[in-house]
């Protein structure tokens, strides 16, 4: 987990500098094992979504973020805060 961790964190600095070609794969492997491990992609999962949205991608960007309030639905259920915030 501390390794997906960094990963995530790793890929969120680097979206954050402008560096997208560093960024995507560390935040695509970041969210598919929180994903796969938690059921839902965590924080990595809205730094996704803002990455397909800077590389121009906004259709995986609208995809991404439908995921992501489906997963925060299916985890939290639907009045949850952070159900309400992805929405």
């Amino acid at each position: 987990m501390a390794t997906m961790l960094a990963a995530g964190n790793l890929g969120q600095v680097l979206l954050a500098q402008g560096k997208l070609a560093e960024a995507e794969p560390l935040l695509v492997e970041a969210v598919a094992w929180f994903r796969e491990k938690q059921g839902f992609g965590g924080l990595y999962n809205c730094s996704l979504v803002e990455l397909r949205r800077e590389q121009g991608r906004l259709d995986e960007a609208e995809q991404e973020l439908g995921t992501l309030v489906a997963d925060a639905r299916k985890k939290w259920g639907p009045q949850h805060p952070l159900t309400l915030e992805a929405e």
